[in-house]
């Protein structure tokens, strides 16, 4: 049943998302075309101009737009009319959370690729200079250390993307499920949670930040000194460091945002 399910998510997207694909693509081609017959008068700087201004538009309109559609689609199908039908489904919670999540994820990557390719097509030879130059500073005497683990790095990185990004599609969907719990007004509600989930995770950082500062104070800079010569004779451990961290702080705050999602579909569903 849960092929099912992520059959019914793909063919969601696959409605609506190759409309947008096909016009962040078309804009792509049109400004490459537009690139053939450059010339300095001022009908083409003119023409090129708004082409240009228009696929920076898209690109951005599509990135918003497919968030939009990932958090409207679990609304509607799980609290709104739809979820009596979806609910009947003989699969659990948890199954319904995991393939939307999962969906979502897979339509925000589609949209960064699409967006990575038509921006290739319109300023290939500038890719390959920043990708040059990319690889020369890996390459440098201070990455030369870092070079040596490319390949863990690159899973580290790969990782940290994928729980970073369920966990930003959990939190909305965490910020959907509490509003459900109110009898009216359940989208503001939503909303309500979302700022002030935004305002604690502020404040706390805030509020670490000043306790770290007062420390470092204390002791004459001495930790943040010591970081400082610690990150420069071993940046590669630094970073793995820095890596399992902010995994650790990602995977605390998914497991939150599921369990809120869970306990709410699971026993609070008020579809009224």
């Amino acid at each position: 049943m849960v092929k099912s399910l992520f059959k019914y998510e793909f063919y969601y997207y696959r409605r609506i998302l190759p409309i947008i694909y096909a016009v962040v693509l078309g804009l792509g081609v049109l400004n490459m075309m537009l690139s053939l017959f450059a010339s300095d008068t001022l009908l083409f700087s003119v023409l090129y101009g708004f082409s240009i201004t228009f696929y920076f538009l898209a690109i951005v309109a599509s990135i918003i737009l497919t968030i939009i559609i990932s958090i409207v689609r679990f609304y509607n199908n799980i609290y709104s009319a739809e979820g009596y039908v979806t609910l009947t489904f003989p699969v659990t919670p948890a199954s319904h959370i995991l393939v939307k999540a999962s969906s979502a994820v897979i339509a925000q990557v589609a949209t960064a690729v699409v967006a990575f390719v038509s921006f290739l097509i319109i300023f290939p030879s500038e890719v390959y200079d920043a990708f040059k130059a990319i690889f020369e500073a890996l390459f440098s005497e201070t990455f030369a250390i870092i070079i040596k683990q490319f390949g863990i790095f690159l899973t580290e990185g790969i990782i940290l993307l994928i729980v970073g990004s369920f966990t930003s599609i959990l939190l909305v969907y965490a910020c959907i499920s509490l509003g459900q719990l109110g009898n009216k007004n359940k989208v503001l509600l939503a909303v309500v949670a979302y700022f002030a989930h935004n305002a604690i995770i502020q404040f706390i950082t805030s509020i670490f930040s000043a306790i770290l500062a007062v420390i470092d104070a204390a002791n004459d800079d001495f930790w943040l000194g010591s970081l400082v010569h610690f990150i420069d004779k071993q940046p590669e451990t630094f970073l793995h460091i820095a890596f399992a961290i902010s995994l650790v702080i990602s995977g605390i705050l998914c497991t939150i945002y599921w369990a809120i999602t869970h306990k709410v579909l699971s026993t609070k569903v008020n579809l009224s």
